[in-house]
């Protein structure tokens, strides 16, 4: 019997060593990841076969660890250190201590996976968001992943997902999982929703059953400490020209404005106030109280609004734009 790792690697982020190594290394010789990468994928010509050895070492050498505070979050993540300018670059540091512990949580795996194609001379990228495990409480971003560069088209895979799975004694077990490697894109999201749309890398990305009872909430809106938000449903049926209001209560008293906008990426505070198509309501200082509110274009096809505070999106919407003939009243629009 074994479970697998969607189920139970984003409850908890830790890894134990794993039982098999495809290199070995002296203990006393740093295994730095410039060296690794050179290492893992000496002799392989294009970027394909750098990402696949690359993958296939951090399979077989970095494993998952149950035995320390099961209660751990991805917010609480203790493996990712300060990031200053004086110092190496973040994914380098992370990666440094992966190889050190032989451990990682999910951030780990991600950034020691972005840190090994970088000095394999592959371009990657983080991606934080939402990962259905089938035993998520909130709709909200829990997880890390990577999108990679190959041949001039980029791909997704999960290092965490693809390393292995939990046996039925609770243990780690290392076993490469392509489903989760370079997967089709609407394969992934069918358990990976990101913070960021553009890296479902699909053009009209679906809205996943989890907007039927809340907005999705990314890692900026969990630092918010957010007692309660208004509309609570993650989809909204307007008409054209229909207001819709929104508020954010939290616990801390906060500085800034909240905007609307049903564009798919942020943008920065001095384009947001310059676009018409952001809607904002500027905050008095000091308030647990955000507010603002978004007019439905009466042409055009929007699709998502994103809440953006401090130049982050916080919350995200499902807009579902229907002709007047065919909507009940909804508590979030007023006219």
């Amino acid at each position: 019997m074994k479970w697998s790792l969607p189920v139970l690697l984003c409850l908890t982020c830790l890894t134990v060593h794993a039982q098999r190594h495809t290199h070995k290394h002296d203990a006393a010789v740093a295994l730095t990841p410039a060296l690794l990468a050179a290492e893992v994928t000496a002799g392989d010509s294009t970027d394909r076969q750098k990402v696949n050895s690359i993958m296939q070492w951090i399979a077989a050498n970095i494993a998952y660890n149950l035995r320390t505070n099961l209660r751990a979050t991805y917010t609480d993540n203790k493996e990712t250190p300060a990031d200053t300018g004086s110092l190496k670059p973040l994914n380098d540091r992370v990666a440094e201590m992966v190889l050190q512990r032989g451990m990682a949580v999910c951030e780990g795996y991600a950034r020691l996976f972005a840190s090994l194609c970088n000095y394999a001379g592959v371009q990657s990228e983080l991606v934080r968001g939402y990962a259905k495990t089938g035993r998520n409480r909130f709709f909200r971003s829990n997880h890390t992943w990577n999108a990679v560069l190959i041949d001039s088209s980029w791909y997704l895979l999960d290092p965490t997902w693809a390393s292995g799975y939990i046996n039925y004694r609770n243990e780690f077990e290392p076993h490469f999982d392509d489903t989760y490697f370079l997967a089709s894109p609407r394969a992934f999201l069918m358990d990976h929703y990101p913070e960021d749309l553009r890296w479902t890398l699909l053009a009209e990305p679906p809205a996943l059953k989890e907007f039927d009872r809340s907005p999705f909430c990314t890692t900026a809106f969990v630092q918010m400490h957010v007692q309660s938000v208004f509309p609570s449903t993650g989809t909204l049926y307007a008409r054209p020209g229909d207001t819709l209001y929104f508020n954010i209560h939290t616990l801390d008293t906060l500085h800034g404005s909240l905007y609307a906008t049903d564009r798919v990426l942020l943008l920065p505070d001095s384009i947001a106030n310059t676009d018409s198509s952001i809607h904002t309501t500027t905050l008095a200082t000091g308030t647990n109280i955000l507010h603002t509110s978004y007019v439905v274009p009466t042409s055009g096809d929007a699709q998502w609004l994103n809440l953006i505070f401090r130049d982050a999106v916080v919350l995200r919407y499902r807009l579902r734009i229907k002709p007047a003939a065919t909507l009940a009243d909804q508590s979030a629009v007023r006219q």
